[in-house]
């Protein structure tokens, strides 16, 4: 009944409303779209779900929407028409993993269409597309013109870019970037591993301590960029609305823990020791108490005793220095770039100024920059293996060139495996365009140096267009993975491989196989998939398609374009002559 009452009021204020919102053209969205000069701003009460203000939207000057802390509902409004002459379906992404509460309407002629419930206060597998950031599928008629008004409130500082992306662009995007963190995430834990295997070898407690303040730094990076909510906790929301500080307080202890384990050999009794043992008990009570503080003050105080912590580590470093202790500095190297990143993210979080990188970024790097110190650590170490050893630091610095070469060998190995991942379409779940390209290519040359023959099958989906058109888009991708995975399910030797092309279209490469042997397995993908039968919300759907077949003698060397042309021009006769069958491609 109040949502009821909520929609109600809506309709009345849009009646109401003087000064439209922007209009941007989806039509001209390809790729990924910024929308941020499209929109108009507004304060609100203190409730997302009532209606918004009637006067008193205003456009933004700043290049990216940064409103810093406030309590209070923060609206949002943009219109999105569609010119074009068919259906289209868009991804609006809102990339603020931390904001706490969301409320999404979508408006056709001033009556609400849907209402979507966001936030990071609610578990995520109730999110529509289960993603780090919040993502909002929208589907356009045609000339259609929908209006957008989104409704925030979070404890924390509101920075919230607001992007469209083409839905295929997004999710070739996802895996590119999926690479990347599962690469970063490999490096960073294979050097907690080498810690912990250091740690476990020789018992040196400086190894765990450094392994426990770059694993606190990692998943502090991983809340915020919404990964560890997605795959470590998704259904505890408190915990990810508290994860920051949590682990940002650990950190802080190892930090300073690891701090009086170094300084311990040489100034047992500095007046540094005590700062770094109070600072570590400091950290130890802010913990608990950062579930009770406001997400203001207890930030306030984070930073700030994270910045007072790196300066020690800094002063001990020079005072170090000073004395004639020139090695293993490295440490206190990778503290210095984390305190230049602290002093950026307060200026980020605490004033208006427009920095070009963003706090995850700055952390990442931070990050980064340790690990690196490390390596470099152990390189040093291994040059100066000769020297003799002195102290039980010296011993960890020898140690370290092992250290490094396991983990190197588990970067390569989580590398491997990341880059096999990559290979895939992330929709079909065959492999991808890239992969053919490479594919075909290798299976070229490898054909030209055996003399082997090589066939290629290309195929796409009859009428594919229709089932977009009629059903939408979510039961045309359910189309694709059916169709790809009983095409793939004809394939009987490991070394035939499935690809999708592009949108409904896929290809087949068949090594050692002619072009009799190849039209056979064409013509039972073929039946296969003309006898399948698809259900999708009760409703049933049958697909035919038609295939085109080439093949390559390699007597002869030729170009992995005109051998696509080759099966290309077979489709092409296949849906000429009447579709749902197969043809071959005939020299001349």
């Amino acid at each position: 009944m109040f949502n009821k009452l909520v929609i109600f009021f809506f309709i009345v204020i849009q009646l109401l409303l003087q000064v439209d919102a922007a209009t941007y053209d989806i039509t001209n969205s390809k790729g990924k779209t910024d929308l941020t000069p499209y929109i108009e701003y507004n304060i609100g009460g203190h409730d997302p779900l009532e209606s918004p203000p009637i006067e008193g939207w205003s456009e933004f000057n700043q290049a990216q929407i940064k409103l810093g802390f406030d309590h209070r509902v923060q609206w949002f409004r943009f219109e999105l028409s569609n010119t074009s002459t068919q259906v289209e379906t868009k991804y609006l992404e809102l990339d603020a993993p931390l904001l706490d509460n969301i409320v999404l309407y979508l408006l056709i002629d001033g009556q609400v269409r849907s209402v979507q419930h966001l936030g990071d206060n609610q578990a995520f597998s109730l999110r529509p597309v289960l993603h780090d950031s919040f993502i909002i599928p929208i589907v356009w008629g045609i000339d259609e013109t929908l209006e957008v008004y989104i409704a925030t409130q979070t404890s924390g500082s509101t920075q919230l870019p607001i992007n469209l992306w083409q839905k295929e662009y997004f999710q070739e995007k996802q895996s590119y970037q999926q690479l990347l963190t599962g690469s970063y995430m490999g490096l960073i834990f294979a050097a907690i591993l080498v810690c912990l295997i250091a740690y476990i070898a020789r018992r040196q407690k400086a190894s765990l301590l450094n392994a426990g303040f770059m694993f606190s730094l990692l998943m502090i990076i991983l809340t915020l960029n919404g990964f560890a909510f997605h795959y470590i906790w998704p259904n505890y929301p408190v915990l990810q609305q508290h994860a920051f500080y949590i682990f940002a307080c650990i950190a802080i202890i190892f930090s300073a823990l690891l701090a009086r384990d170094t300084l311990k050999h040489f100034y047992q009794d500095h007046k540094l020791m005590a700062w770094f043992k109070s600072i570590a008990f400091f950290a130890l009570l802010l913990t608990p108490a950062t579930l009770y503080l406001s997400y203001q003050t207890a930030l306030y105080l984070v930073i700030a005793i994270s910045i007072i912590i790196c300066a020690c580590h800094l002063y001990a470093g020079a005072m170090t220095w000073k004395h004639g202790l020139h090695e293993h500095q490295e440490f206190n190297y990778g503290l210095g770039i984390l305190l230049i990143s602290l002093v950026l993210i307060t200026v980020n979080n605490f004033s208006a100024l427009e920095l070009p990188i963003s706090n995850l970024y700055l952390l990442q790097f931070s990050l980064l920059a340790h690990v690196m110190f490390l390596i470099i650590s152990a390189v040093r170490s291994s040059t100066l293996g000769g020297n003799g050893l002195t102290t039980e630091q010296d011993i960890l610095a020898s140690d370290q060139m092992m250290e490094l070469q396991f983990a190197l060998r588990e970067l390569e190995e989580t590398n491997q495996q990341l880059e096999k991942l990559n290979t895939l379409d992330a929709l079909s779940g065959i492999y991808n365009r890239r992969y053919f390209d490479k594919r075909l290519l290798a299976e070229l040359r490898r054909g030209r140096r055996e003399l082997a023959t090589l066939s290629l099958i290309i195929f796409d989906i009859d009428h594919f267009k229709k089932v977009n058109d009629t059903y939408g888009h979510t039961t045309g991708d359910e189309v694709i993975r059916s169709i790809s995975l009983t095409a793939s399910q004809q394939l009987n030797r490991t070394t035939d491989e499935i690809f999708r092309y592009g949108g409904e279209e896929f290809a087949v490469l068949l090594p050692n196989t002619d072009l009799a042997g190849a039209k056979i397995l064409a013509e039972k993908i073929r039946s296969a998939i003309e006898n399948l039968k698809i259900t999708l919300n009760e409703q049933t759907l049958s697909c035919k398609i038609s295939l085109g077949v080439a093949s390559h003698n390699s007597k002869e060397p030729i170009e992995p374009s005109s051998f696509i042309e080759m099966a290309d021009s077979a489709l092409y006769k296949a849906k000429q002559t009447g579709r749902n069958q197969v043809q071959t491609y005939q020299k001349g």
